[in-house]
């Protein structure tokens, strides 16, 4: 058994357990394989774990969007201690790795101070049998996303999330002007990402070029308050205590691929709004962008929370029309970035209900 191992700096013992299985596992298909492996690997890092390798198992896992093998491991039910990731493409490597580094960064930031325990840990890198792999703490926690259909339950879940992230927002804020060097980064990567790997018609094209043109308009030369932002700010990626106990509060949040500093902290609120909006519907993100521009109204529960934490559509602030545009742009050309296969008919139908829309009501 060839192991190669990679110690990831500024990671500590490993904190109090916890759960971020969204499900536990069905072991079969290509979940199979990293089940087996994360065993092997719990055999490897014995001194990581609270118990010896014989009384680990795996709990839960499954395998995300990005093609990342998430392996829940501990004694039992509710006794996880640790959470293995191994990516399954290059893609999904590059992913795995650009996370880590995120983490490292946002738990060495003393701006933070204990709102750090809500992130989970890194502690080792490594490779078993050509597999590459990381092993991360647990924390103690379920995302509910079950509660969201219920009035109440909903209400208490948004305003616990953005209570929650405003602390990262309100911590690490700057003021910068928007330059050259930053609309580059809020606008034109994403135009590029979009335009040069996966949009390549003419008229999608012009279109973009169009909603370029807009966005440096708004944009150029305004101070605004920029800061780390998480990037895929949903109630999937939080975790509660349980559902059956409180909700007022968050125990952690994970899956920090997306994150970002000098950030604009609308994409957090935004995403964090309309993907619970998607959970009710359940349409499409794009769809409800364009509602959104068609009739810019907000139900009560989202108006609240726009009022407390909405801060680029006060007096000299972005309008509701560019903000979601500028987090739409980022979202879907970071979709499309994790994307193994852009060319394939799973990417291409996410295109359909998520890009073309958007672009097509914009300028018909």
């Amino acid at each position: 058994m060839s192991v190669q191992l990679t110690p990831i700096a500024g990671a500590g013992k490993v904190p109090a357990l916890a759960l971020a299985a969204r499900r536990r596992p069905r072991i079969r298909g290509r979940f199979w394989r990293p089940s087996r492996l994360a065993l092997e690997i719990v055999a490897t890092h014995s001194g990581l774990f609270p118990a010896s390798p014989e009384h680990i198992t795996v709990l839960g896992g499954g395998l995300t969007s990005t093609e990342v093998a998430v392996v829940i491991v501990g004694t039992g039910p509710d006794r996880p201690c640790a959470v293995i990731k191994m990516p399954m493409n290059p893609v999904a490597a590059a992913v795995l790795e650009r996370e880590a580094l995120m983490l490292t960064m946002l738990h060495a930031d003393p701006r933070l101070g204990q709102w750090r325990e809500l992130l989970p840990h890194p502690h080792v890198n490594g490779e078993l049998r050509g597999q590459p792999y990381r092993i991360d703490s647990a924390l103690l926690g379920w995302p509910i996303l079950e509660r969201a259909s219920d009035d109440v339950s909903r209400r208490k879940l948004l305003r616990a999330a953005a209570d929650a992230i405003a602390i990262l927002h309100s911590s690490t804020a700057a003021l910068v002007t928007v330059d050259d060097a930053v609309l580059e980064r809020w606008v034109d990567v994403h135009i590029r990402e979009l335009t040069e790997r996966h949009l390549r018609w003419s008229a999608l094209r012009l279109r973009l070029e169009r909603l370029r043109e807009e966005l440096y308009e708004a944009l150029d030369r305004r101070r605004l308050s920029a800061s780390w932002i998480h990037g895929d700010y949903w109630l999937g990626n939080l975790l509660f205590p349980g559902p059956d106990c409180s909700i007022d509060e968050l125990h952690g949040i994970v899956d920090w691929e997306a994150s970002t500093a000098v950030e604009l902290p609308l994409h957090d609120l935004l995403h964090l709004l309309l993907s619970t909006r998607r959970l009710r519907t359940g349409r499409e993100l794009g769809h409800i962008i364009c509602e959104q521009l068609r009739r810019p109204q907000w139900s009560a529960e989202e108006d609240l929370l726009l009022k407390r934490y909405g801060s680029w559509s006060q007096e000299g602030g972005l309008s509701d029309r560019h903000a979601l545009l500028l987090y739409w742009l980022r979202h879907v050309a970071m979709h499309m970035r994790q994307q193994s296969a852009p060319g394939g008919w799973r990417c291409r139908w996410w295109q359909r209900r998520n890009v073309l829309p958007v672009l097509e009501l914009l300028w018909p």
